[in-house]
């Protein structure tokens, strides 16, 4: 006879990606130029990084878990007709912390009516990144600093959720 209920041992998982990006180019329609938005050319807010990496990673083990999340891109640069701006790297980390109460949890045995509830604290923007860089920038021969926004992240912040489900 099999064993009934969740598996004994706990879950560990990551995910690690690193993409490259080697042409991102675009011809609006015969005869005009080549965009390159690996060297210039704007789409959004600033141009495309060469590179991305993105980390996803979580632990899961008696009704507690924890999942970390993170991505970073490299610096990337607009060319204008008159300057050129440049954008430094982004990271963003967010993490996780949360508690189901089921029957194999210490709460869950103790305390009936909590049972199917579900803890959750998260923190976004753990680095408190605001991602506002003064950056130099040429403008008709004269040197000049812009604070241009990469983009628009919020401060950090904190979650604290209670979920019920009977």
């Amino acid at each position: 006879m099999g064993r009934r209920g969740p598996p004994a041992g706990g879950r560990l998982f990551v995910s690690l990606s690193h993409t490259i990006n080697l042409e991102d180019q675009r011809v609006l329609a015969d005869g005009f130029p080549v965009q390159d938005f690996l060297n210039g050319a704007a789409s959004g807010l600033g141009g495309q990084p060469e590179h991305e990496v993105r980390l996803t990673s979580g632990v899961f083990y008696k009704g507690y878990g924890a999942r970390l999340s993170a991505n970073w891109q490299s610096a990337t640069e607009v060319d204008t007709s008159s300057s050129v701006l440049k954008f430094s790297d982004q990271t963003s980390v967010n993490l996780r912390f949360f508690h189901s109460v089921t029957n194999q949890t210490f709460i869950g045995r103790n305390v009936e009516w909590l049972r199917g509830t579900r803890f959750s604290l998260e923190i976004d923007n753990l680095l408190d990144e605001d991602f506002i860089r003064y950056m130099p920038y040429t403008s008709r021969g004269s040197q000049a600093y812009s604070n241009e926004y990469a983009i628009n992240q919020e401060p950090r912040r904190l979650w604290l959720s209670v979920n019920v489900s009977s």
